[in-house]
């Protein structure tokens, strides 16, 4: 009786510690510019013009889209990282290429 009491209050505890760490985290978050979670419901934030509630795409999804995968490249070149994008399109130009294209393709490189 009293082990379950306590393990009672200690979930409680615990259960206000997470609710306190997701509370921060959210503020943090939206300091940072991202998306308020604290107007949205359990299931997700609707879908409207707000930037705040836009889908979450896969990471698969932006680099096969080519409009997606231009906001990706402009995004890696505010952090310094258009190399790695630019690799990424380089092997899938090779994948596709015939052997000519490579060869000339090799030799700018």
């Amino acid at each position: 009786m009293k082990a379950d009491l306590l393990r009672a209050r200690d979930m409680k505890r615990y259960i206000n510690h997470l609710t306190v760490a997701k509370k921060q985290c959210e503020k943090r978050i939206r300091l940072l510019g991202g998306p308020n979670y604290e107007n949205s419901e359990e299931g997700g934030a609707e879908d409207s013009d707000d930037p705040q509630s836009q889908k979450i795409l896969q990471f698969n999804d932006i680099l096969c889209n080519p409009g997606y995968r231009e906001h990706f490249r402009l995004y890696m070149e505010r952090v310094d990282k258009r190399a790695l994008i630019s690799f990424w399109e380089l092997v899938e130009t090779l994948k596709t290429a015939n052997k000519v294209t490579v060869e000339a393709l090799a030799q700018s490189c």
